[in-house]
């Protein structure tokens, strides 16, 4: 692909110099702030197209220049001498195209760079887990630089998505450590790193945990219920009851059904104990009104946050007990309402990571979605 010198952006750039990233799009103040940093680059074709793998060379121009001052970069690689009498250069890396100084700063810092067998493969993808690894270390995140010998050493490098997972830097898209990451993740996060103020204040469902990514699995039977909940491989199959039963907690109606999620808990007594961290209980969508009525009239419930998506709204809550707080998810939906529940909710607690978890995979589908009328 052709490229044009990201210093013929316009006079004013803005995000639509892409056509294909109008000013509503999420990345579009991040395409902004990268086209006046010149991390952006525009092509002939005007189109950043972010769904798609960013290359090794993408990536160095785009870290480099994102991270490092112009006197680090600026010739780089005709003022960088051989060390010990041997070569530094990768074999296969053009350090005359547009990424060559970039990618001699960031190989200097042992940022970002080749292989043990001395290629860069410019043209290639870079796994999540590789990008995790440059990304750390350019923001001061980690310090311990994990050598990268292997394009498949992505498992050596899983503990850099840790930082970035608890910096709420890491986006919902990303598939896996092992994935190339997309050039609208890359941004994303470079984006995010650059103003930790406003990342910390990204809502729950804006951003995932390393755990997302290495230890997820899809139980079918959810969809039944028009919804998706990732969970721990460890954890036991979700126990499933018709209920007419009324709990103490928002709302004091009877649901429709009552799920128990999580690990086993310890039960006294005989029989089949199925309590479990959460539970999640649906109700018929006619009630959503009077459920809404009720949350506005109860002094002990408080709005953390609120949104709607695919015309789904959420709301995420806290709720006052005698004994303990609890906290809560309402999702209203097309065949459900949904609660979400984690009864005497300790943030201090291993249990409290798993329900942000929870709170950051959960979907309910929209009525567009062919699954919510299964």
């Amino acid at each position: 692909m052709m490229f044009l010198a990201s210093t013929i952006a316009p006079s004013g750039a803005f995000a639509t110099a892409f056509s294909d990233i109008p000013d509503s799009h999420p990345l579009a103040p991040a395409i902004l702030e990268g086209l006046k940093g010149s991390y952006v680059r525009l092509n002939s074709e005007r189109v950043f197209e972010p769904e798609f793998a960013i290359s090794r060379a993408e990536f160095a121009h785009m870290l480099g220049r994102a991270v490092l001052t112009p006197a680090e970069i600026r010739d780089c690689t005709k003022s960088t001498t051989n060390y010990a009498g041997a070569s530094w250069k990768l074999s296969d890396a053009d350090y005359s195209d547009y990424y060559g100084d970039m990618l001699c700063a960031l190989q200097k810092k042992n940022i970002f760079g080749g292989f043990g067998d001395d290629t860069f493969l410019p043209e290639e993808g870079v796994t999540f887990a590789e990008a995790a690894r440059s990304l750390t270390l350019a923001f001061n995140l980690s310090r311990v630089a994990i050598p990268v010998l292997e394009p498949d050493d992505w498992k050596m490098l899983l503990p850099y998505a840790t930082p970035l997972s608890a910096a709420k830097v890491i986006p919902v898209s990303v598939r896996g450590p092992e994935y190339p990451v997309l050039r609208g993740e890359v941004l994303t996060m470079i984006h995010r790193l650059r103003h930790r103020s406003k990342t910390a204040q990204l809502r729950v469902t804006e951003y995932q945990l390393a755990s997302h990514l290495t230890d997820t699995e899809k139980w079918k039977p959810w969809e039944k219920f028009g919804m998706s909940l990732p969970m721990r491989g460890s954890w036991q199959t979700p126990h499933i009851v018709d209920r007419g039963a009324v709990d103490s907690l928002f709302p004091r109606s009877p649901s429709l059904k009552h799920i128990t999620v999580g690990k086993q808990q310890e039960c006294i007594g005989f029989g089949t104990c199925i309590e479990r961290d959460f539970t999640l209980d649906l109700y018929a969508p006619d009630a959503a009104k009077k459920m809404m009525e009720e949350f506005r009239n109860t002094s002990t419930l408080k709005t953390l946050e609120t949104w709607s998506t695919g015309g789904v709204s959420y709301r995420r809550y806290r709720e006052r007990g005698e004994n303990c707080e609890a906290e809560g998810m309402l999702a209203i939906g097309t065949r459900y309402v949904y609660r979400l529940l984690y009864e005497c909710a300790d943030k201090k607690s291993a249990v409290y990571s798993d329900w942000m978890r929870i709170l950051r995979t959960w979907t309910v589908f929209s009525k567009s979605d062919e699954r919510s009328r299964r």
